[in-house]
């Protein structure tokens, strides 16, 4: 359709702002600093959770760790995100924004 070039230029630019707004920080963007906190939350939920998902969920992923040579195992992505290194050095939005951009 002719309005797609219109489209992914709005979404593009929306993109950009969200990536400047995160590499501005917290401070200046409370309801962004709440939203990634609380995304963060659900992910690490979500994560230590996999193994209610469907057997057939699960027997992928098993599966996958059969197959592949170098695999992250979940709890290695728990690890990660409550672990000691987490405490030490926790991920921020402004290193996302960075990271993203």
């Amino acid at each position: 359709s002719e309005k797609l070039p219109i489209l992914l230029d709005a979404l593009t630019a929306r993109i950009r702002s969200l990536i400047d707004e995160m590499k501005e920080g917290g401070d200046k963007h409370p309801i962004l600093q709440e939203r990634f906190l609380k995304a963060q939350e659900n992910l690490l939920r979500e994560t230590k959770n996999y193994r209610l998902d469907t057997p057939y969920e699960v027997c992928n992923y098993n599966s996958r760790l059969i197959m592949e040579e170098n695999v992250w195992y979940i709890d290695n992505y728990v690890d990660e995100m409550e672990g000691e290194y987490a405490k030490k050095n926790p991920l921020t939005l402004e290193e996302c924004g960075r990271i993203a951009e």
